[in-house]
């Protein structure tokens, strides 16, 4: 099973993730799941990579192909040198199809809070704004689609951030979004219909 959101997240094609996220229910079986993920908890990476494989890829890649992808920084990291459990995620979406998997195209200039704690998007969008950069330059101008795949999506303020310096930087490729969890607040049980993957 794997969500798809048309136009959520403004200048993207398309948008999928694979449950949600309840920030108030954290003994909620993905809930859980995806805070041991983003801890580093081995257990956790090996489920997501698994379920991504049995969903994200087999219901994706029958139609469209990413030639590049990259994730969102954390709200410490300055560029994408340490490995980080959405790395794992990552490499294993670019290797379905030879599509390349480049996190430390991109770098911040800043630290910045993390978003999780800040309520107002508004907030949100000022944290980030003009801190994304291009490292690689030579992914300016590329045409290719690209993906960009973060844990927990809440408001997309860090993919709306990378689109947004991809187009600045004159990026001609179309763009997607994926990520593990969407945050829901309110609605409990969204994720009841949901069939955890077999390995």
């Amino acid at each position: 099973m794997i969500f798809y959101e048309a136009h959520k997240l403004s200048g993207f094609q398309a948008f999928w993730h694979l449950c949600y996220y309840f920030p108030n229910e954290k003994t909620e079986f993905y809930s859980n799941k995806v805070i041991g993920f983003k801890r580093g908890g081995q257990s956790e990476i090996e489920f997501w990579e698994n379920w991504v494989a049995y969903d994200f890829l087999h219901s994706i890649f029958k139609t469209i192909s990413f030639e590049l992808v990259i994730r969102v920084l954390g709200h410490d990291e300055l560029e994408a040198k340490d490995k980080r459990p959405l790395d794992v995620i990552g490499s294993r979406i670019a290797a379905v199809r030879d599509s390349v998997y480049k996190p430390d195209i991109i770098g911040k200039l800043r630290v910045n809070k993390k978003l999780s704690f800040i309520n107002s998007k508004v907030e949100r969008e000022s944290e980030l704004k003009d801190n994304y950069y291009m490292v690689d330059k030579s992914y300016k101008e590329f045409g290719g689609n690209v993906l960009i795949i973060d844990d927990i999506k809440t408001s997309g303020t860090s993919m709306l951030a990378i689109r947004e310096l991809l187009t600045n930087e004159g990026f001609k490729g179309k763009v997607y979004g994926f990520s593990l969890a969407v945050t829901e607040k309110f609605d409990q049980g969204k994720n009841d219909d949901i069939e955890i993957p077999e390995k």
